[in-house]
Formats: C-alpha cells, structure tokens, sequence
C-alpha cells in the first residue's frame, strides 16, 4: 500500500531504481515493492513494521495559485514496542482544480487526462 501513496514522479523514480540498467525495461512489481521496502527501512528506519501510528501535526505549506499544486506537510509519529519515532511526510495534491478538458478534435482520447488519482494527496518525500 505505500508504494501508491507517493505521486506518479515519485514511482517513476522509484521504479528506474529498481532496473538494473537500461536492459530492464520490464522490472516485476515484486522487485519494485523490496527496492521500495530496503530504501524505506534505510532511510526511515521505524516507519515500516510499526504497531502504532497518529498524526500529531500538520500544516499548509502552499495553496493552489493557479500555476503551483497545493502542497502539506504532516507529522507522523511511529511506535514500535516503547520506541516513538517521527517523521515527516511531504504530501503534493495531484491535481488542484482538476486537469482541463481538450478538446483538439474528435480524435483525443480524453480518458487519458484521468487516472482516478485526481485531487488526491501524494506522499512526495519523509524525512
């Protein structure tokens, strides 16, 4: 379920990671998830494999101006046993209002404007 919490750039990335090399053009979503899980147990250790969790903060950083999306941060504090630990979770809002109608002609397919991730919040980075 984490891997579909960060935005799309963030799982492009995520899965370039997983390839080897550019031969691994086709790379298992198995592969993709234990890349994700070593990077996260790396990075924030304590955030995967807690028992509790609660939002203890959270904040506007940016609203929509109409050229940047929105964007918020949350705090998020992990438990483990006694052991607490927090983190920071940067979160972007995929679409804000939601991506215009083009209509070029009757060819476009306007389906590929929408992916049901629309006005949805995205884990973009956790410190």
């Amino acid at each position: 379920r984490t891997y579909e919490l960060f935005s799309r750039a963030r799982r492009l990335a995520i899965d370039e990671a997983a390839r080897g090399d550019a031969r691994h053009y086709e790379v298992s979503r198995e592969v993709v998830l234990q890349k994700l899980e070593i990077a996260l147990r790396d990075s924030c250790p304590g955030l995967i494999g807690h028992d509790r969790y609660e939002i203890s903060s959270s904040l506007a950083i940016r609203e929509y101006d109409g050229v940047h999306l929105p964007q918020w941060r949350c705090r998020v504090r992990c438990r483990t046993g006694s052991r607490t630990r927090a983190f920071i979770f940067h979160c972007t809002r995929q679409s804000d209002p939601p991506p215009p109608t083009i209509d070029f002609d009757d060819r476009f397919d306007e389906s590929r404007l929408i992916d049901g991730f629309e006005g949805c919040w995205f884990v973009w980075r956790i410190e």
